[in-house]
């Protein structure tokens, strides 16, 4: 199982819109695999099984934005789920985004993650 969980004030900030996790490429969230709102809805990547077949059914949001946390779940890691993924906070129109990645490295039946 890989977690990455950020915890950072989020709803605090009025024009906080929700946090997308994904795919990294070439410094943006270029795919998506689900995205929270910040009334709490989950949105799943409705195109996961054409455009990341290996990670449908796998990605799981695990956080709490009533409690400022983001948190996402990739279970039953192998060495094809090695990649970049991202994280972007969206704001309003004036603020537009903040974003971050990290890598992820399989050895063996281990992982590497990251908490901020």
């Amino acid at each position: 199982m890989f977690q990455w969980t950020l915890k950072k004030r989020l709803t605090s900030q009025p024009d906080f819109r929700g946090v997308v996790f994904g795919i990294w490429k070439n410094g943006y969230v270029a795919s998506y695999l689900l995205s929270v709102t910040k009334n709490g809805r989950i949105v799943l990547n409705p195109g996961l099984k054409d455009e990341a077949p290996h990670l449908a059914d796998r990605v799981q949001w695990k956080g709490d934005l009533s409690k400022s946390i983001a948190a996402f779940q990739i279970s039953h890691v192998s060495a094809q789920d090695q990649m970049e993924y991202g994280l972007r906070l969206e704001y309003g129109a004036l603020k537009g985004s903040q974003s971050d990645s990290l890598s992820l490295k399989v050895e063996g039946n281990c992982h590497t993650d990251r908490f901020n």
